[in-house]
This record gives C-alpha cells, structure tokens and sequence, in this order.
C-alpha cells in the first residue's frame, strides 16, 4: 500500500498513529511501544472515519498495552540480532554447566557416598567467585568485553575437557571445579558490565529479567537432560556437551564488536591493576547507595543460603517426601523462579527496586515463617500444600534478583560496573557459603522447621528495620534507569 504524507495523531494518544492510503479507502494502524512502530493491521475505513477507527483501535491497544505489562514484550529484546547472540551464548554455556554440574554431584555421590564430599562439591562452586571475584574486577573494566568473554570461555571449555580425564579422582575433580569457577569469576563480571552496552536503559529491566529466566529454565532442563544421558551411561558425552558450548558460545560473542571497547575514557585505563583495584574499591564503597545495597545484601544472602542447606532436609526428614515425588517438588521450585524471573520487569517497571526488593524478603521471610503449618496440612491433604509452597518459594526467590540487578546498574558509573559486578558476586557469595555453613548448624540444634521459621522472623524483623536507616532513604530515590548517582 503506498502511504500519503497524512501521518494522523491524536493528542490525547500519542501512542497511536495511522497512514492514510492515497485513493484508497485502507488505513494503516501503528502502536508506538516504547519508540519502536509496530504495525498492527490495515484497516479499510474511509479517511472521513478517523475517529471511529480510534474508537474501535482502542480494544487492540489495550491488549497490545496489556501484553507490555505482563512482560511479554521481553521478546523484543530478542529482535536484536546483536543481543540475541549475546543472550543465545547465554543459553548453550548455562545449560553445558548444568548438565556437568549434575554429572560431577552424581559421580561424588556414587564414587565416594559422603555428604561431606556432596557439600565440598557445591562449596568448591561458589568459592573462586568468593575469594577471587573483587580482584577480577579491574580486569574486566580494564580490557574489552569481548576479549574477557571469549578467553574464559575458551579457558572453561579446556578445564572441562580435563574433566573428562579425572572423573574417577573425586579430589582432582574439584580443583577443577575451582579452576573453572576462577574463570567463572571474572568472565560474570564482564558479562554483567556489557549489558548496557547492548541494551537501552529503558530496557534494563527486561535484559535483567530475561538472564534470570534464563538461568532458571535451565536449572530445570539442564538437569532433566543429565539424567537422560545418566541412561546409556556415557559420561564422557556430557563432558564434550559442555565443552563444545564453551565453544558454540565463544563463537557467538566473537561476532559482538560493540563489546570490542576499551574504558578509553575511564581512570582504569591508564592506571596499573594495583591502582585499578584500590581506586575501584574506594569509588565503589565511597558511593553511600550502593555501599548501603551491599550491605543489605549480606544478611539477605545468609537467610538465603540457610533455606538453601535446609529445603532438601525439609522434604526428605521433616515432610517424609517420598523419593519418586522428591524430584518433582525440585522442578517446582526451579519452575517457580522460572515464572517470578518473568514477572519481575513488569512489577520493577512499575514499583521502585527498593520497594520490590524489601517486599520480596518480607515475602520470603513470612513464607519460611508457614513452613511450621506444613506437616499437619500434609497429614490432612496429603503433598498439594507442599507443592504450592515450594512454587511459591522460588517464585520469591526469582522476584529478589531483579531489583537487585536494577539497583546495582542505577547506582554504579559504567566505568566501574565490572568492578561493582564482581564485590557485588562476592558478597552474594560468601553470604550464601556462611548462611549454608549456619543454617546446617542452627538445624542441628532446633530442627530444620524452626531454623527455617526463626530464618524467617530475621528476614521480617530486616525489613521493618531497614526504612529507618539513611541509606535506605537514598536507595528508595534510585528508579531503573542506570547510573542516576554520582
């Protein structure tokens, strides 16, 4: 249809537009979604009908509108050719980790049969991050994006080859592990840090809501495919598996040359790594919001790696789940993150981060709190009530990350985002490995029900304290759009 220089607005809906068609009776109808025209349909009403044409456009904008809300515009994201295979290398690196990491849980299980070696497993995942993630930081501010991504990967993808040669040596597994995970270090801080290189601020909350829901699906494929590998056997494919999505996902983020940028402008940039690393920490902890966030997160973090020690003893010693039904309630809890990571950017758009945030704890520490009511109600009902909760639980869980994410990308300068990303990783860290530590302690002495219960009480008591304090009032200020404190 050829278009006529008529390009027909309304005041009181900026939003919509049309194009009358030269001597013909067709109307094309656009919504404007965030600066970008999409085009709806073309409708064939005379150009004397505009106001009827709004009038009955105005059904299809609202769900179009309606659409926006519930986040399924995240897709538009994904329009991008450039962000598509930034989050596409996402994808496949993710899931090769969360078939290996299965397999390496399930080789230490069957090799040795220690929950000792089982926990020093998942401990030897988190602890490069922890001890070394705040010294990988000036080094993913300091050199290209790409250049970091691609190294690490192509770094995981020969450790994991070597896995291949230790899986009857459980001790020479996890120095592997610890080796992987240095790299792991410092390639999520350059991961982090190239978003809003990617990605328009309007659009930071949906990139962050789709990472996260991304992890999260494959928390629950990844490990759903291990098991059928588990089947024939053959434990050497799942170690190729992983490596080869290091190297699909190298491939992918070598052809991204918006990250081929170095912080030119930045102090970093000229200044050793020693220099780097002192002025970092200083900026980082010198900015009283983002100090104020960290130190939020610590004991948000340990109430968090209690309830992650505990929710497998829950079910199994406490709630009697049966073996069979055990898996199922996982995949409940995975499926519930997936769905509050979904939801997330359409409640950050539209309520402050720290408002979302304090909610969300609040949120968690009440739902520990109705852990107490579940036995008798799984006497009465039987497993409904377990499910529901445990839905509920990683639906919370989801509903956190989000306004952290926000919180931390409208806080922190650009130049300092890799330095930021990697303390900020550090104490999420090592909150999670002492609240572990904590809550298996505080379980043996009260029982899992009331160290999850009393948990939760601390989680509530958190968030009525917090308001009060000056930080908070400076957090409250901060919106989703990046860097508004200097």
């Amino acid at each position: 249809m050829s278009k006529s220089k008529d390009d027909i607005r309304r005041k009181d809906r900026p939003d919509l537009y049309f194009f009358a068609g030269n001597g013909l009776n067709l109307i094309e109808f656009h919504y404007l979604n965030e600066g970008m025209k999409v085009k709806i349909f073309v409708m064939s009403f005379a150009k004397r009908d505009i106001d009827a044409c709004y009038s009955f456009c105005t059904m299809v904008t609202h769900i179009a509108r309606t659409r926006d809300r519930w986040g399924i515009f995240v897709l538009s994201l994904l329009r991008s050719s450039v962000y598509l295979r930034f989050w596409s290398a996402q994808l496949v690196s993710e899931f090769g980790d969360g078939i290996t990491k299965t397999l390496i849980v399930f080789l230490a299980a069957s090799k040795t049969n220690n929950p000792f070696i089982i926990g020093m497993v998942i401990f030897a995942q988190m602890l490069p991050t922890a001890v070394f993630g705040a010294f990988m930081g000036p080094l993913a501010d300091r050199y290209a994006k790409r250049l970091i991504l691609v190294s690490m990967d192509l770094y995981r993808m020969c450790i994991v080859l070597a896995m291949l040669f230790a899986q009857n040596h459980v001790w020479i597994l996890l120095c592997l592990i610890v080796l992987e995970g240095i790299g792991t270090s410092l390639f999520e801080p350059a991961r982090s840090a190239s978003i809003p290189l990617l990605v328009d601020k309007q659009k930071l909350p949906e990139a962050v809501g789709l990472s996260q829901s991304t992890t999260q699906a494959m928390i629950i494929i990844a490990p759903a495919v291990a098991g059928l590998l588990f089947l024939v056997h053959n434990y050497n494919a799942i170690f190729i598996i992983d490596a080869f999505t290091f190297l699909i996902s190298a491939a992918l983020l070598v052809t991204l040359v918006e990250l081929n940028q170095r912080n030119e402008s930045s102090q970093g940039a000229q200044e050793s790594y020693l220099t780097a690393f002192r002025h970092g920490i200083r900026e980082i902890f010198g900015l009283s919001t983002l100090r104020f966030l960290i130190l939020l997160l610590i004991p948000v973090t340990l109430a968090a790696g209690v309830l992650s020690t505990n929710l497998n003893a829950l079910f199994l010693v406490e709630l009697h789940v049966p073996a069979a039904k055990f898996g199922f309630l996982d995949a409940t809890v995975g499926m519930g993150a997936l769905l509050g990571s979904l939801i997330s950017p359409f409640i950050v758009k539209r309520i402050r981060p720290s408002v979302m945030l304090l909610a969300s704890t609040a949120a968690i520490g009440l739902w520990m709190i109705v852990v107490l009511v579940l036995p008798p109600f799984e006497r009465l009902i039987g497993l409904s009530p377990i499910f529901a909760w445990s839905a509920l639980v990683g639906g919370l869980n989801a509903l956190l990350n989000v306004p952290v994410g926000a919180l931390f990308l409208g806080i922190t300068p650009q130049e300092l985002l890799g330095r930021g990303s990697s303390i900020l990783q550090a104490t999420v860290n090592w909150g999670q490995m002492i609240g572990i530590l904590f809550g298996g302690f505080l379980a043996g002495i009260t029982g899992t029900l009331y160290a999850l219960a009393a948990t939760g009480l601390f989680m509530v008591i958190l968030v009525l304290f917090f308001p009060l304090l000056r930080g908070f009032k400076e957090l409250y200020q901060v919106t989703q759009e990046p860097n508004q404190v200097a």
